[in-house]
């Protein structure tokens, strides 16, 4: 069987592809190991299917990690809708054992959340993330009327950063966060 340059080329292309699936999904796993609340039940299967789809549509890896994450370890809510932003923050902070009250002590109080604007909630959760030895972190996605983030251990913090240059990603730790339109920095 005759192989032209051409296919040769083709074939080169295709180990090329595999290689990058293969090291978007470790940098992914890797993510997802630090900011899930049970890393051990992380399907790598599944893990490189999100990332093959991420490639397959252009998308950036950080699909795949709120793919693969979502509700448990990723919250994610628009801007303007607070009352999801509070479900979804309570939900992921619930699988690490961490319950959020966002500086609320009085069940009648509870109400008062809700008129908050989501940069005090965000703020008030980190703080009190802290005290469980957590961080609140967001990343920027491309549609800007998204909340986007996660929780990790405080101690993984360097980790998280590596990982978030292996995926390009651009985080912040809500607790350091000026909220001014600037500021998140490429890693």
């Amino acid at each position: 069987m005759c192989t032209s340059g051409y296919d040769a080329r083709f074939a080169k292309i295709g180990d090329f592809m595999m290689n990058a699936v293969e090291s978007g999904a470790a940098a992914v796993s890797r993510l997802l190991q630090l900011i899930a609340p049970e890393p051990e039940r992380l399907d790598e299967d599944a893990v490189l299917e999100a990332v093959q789809e991420a490639y397959n549509h252009d998308l950036p890896l950080m699909w795949a990690v709120y793919h693969l994450g979502k509700h448990e370890a990723v919250f994610a809510a628009e801007w303007a809708d607070v009352f999801t932003l509070v479900e979804q923050l309570r939900a992921v902070a619930a699988n690490w054992q961490a319950d959020l009250l966002f500086g609320v002590q009085e069940a009648e109080d509870e109400a008062l959340i809700f008129d908050c604007e989501p940069q005090t909630l965000l703020r008030a959760a980190a703080q009190e993330l802290r005290g469980y030895g957590l961080a609140l972190w967001r990343w920027q996605g491309d549609n800007p009327e998204l909340c986007l983030g996660f929780i990790c251990r405080e101690e993984d913090t360097d980790l998280l950063q590596a990982c978030a240059a292996a995926l390009a990603a651009r985080l912040r730790d809500v607790a350091e966060e000026d909220w001014s339109d600037e500021g998140f920095v490429d890693s």
